[in-house]
């Protein structure tokens, strides 16, 4: 088992040789990287790439369908610094978190739609909800591939909720006329 776990932080250190050095670009405005190591970025390197990356527009991170490491969660730096970004496209884990993590402001208003290559999804429900809160102007989240066919349920979920609140907004007041 321990050879495990050292081949896991070698692996991992890898992939940061790979990226860091990318962060010294500060003017960096579009980051798509399409190869394997691109799906193993993590949280915490996603909130490095948030401070190294103040004018980020676009962020794709493509790869292979390996699970995902960065979390709904881990965008949380991105909203707060990068106040340009515009597009995000990368693997994903969609799981709920405390939103008393979000400080008011917390929010990126340019985003409508997010793409996530390879995406587990639990608690859609609650996902939906973070997800209007970080991206107030979001129409749609697609997925290119889910982890178990049992996703595919949580994903139709997730979209439907989308679909009633766009449908409630495009609706009018109809409830408003009714007494």
């Amino acid at each position: 088992m321990e050879g495990h776990a050292t081949e896991q932080i070698d692996h991992l250190n890898a992939i940061r040789s790979v990226f860091t050095p990318l962060l010294e670009l500060k003017a960096l405005k579009i980051l798509e990287v399409d190869f394997k190591c691109a799906s193993e970025v993590d949280d915490e390197w996603i909130a490095e790439a948030s401070i190294g990356w103040p004018f980020l527009e676009i962020l794709q991170l493509g790869g292979d369908e390996s699970a995902p490491r960065v979390t709904l969660k881990g965008l949380i730096p991105l909203i707060r610094r990068c106040t340009h970004l515009g597009s995000i496209q990368m693997s994903m884990h969609l799981k709920p978190f405390n939103v008393g993590l979000l400080k008011p402001g917390d929010r990126n208003m340019r985003i409508r739609e997010l793409h996530v290559s390879t995406c587990t999804i639990s608690k859609p429900i609650r996902v939906f909800r973070r997800l209007v809160l970080m991206f107030p102007q979001l129409l749609m989240v697609s997925a290119h591939a889910t982890s178990t066919p049992g996703e595919e349920k949580d994903w139709a979920r997730l979209e439907s909720l989308f679909n009633e609140d766009v449908d409630d907004d495009e609706g009018g007041d109809e409830d408003e006329d009714e007494e």
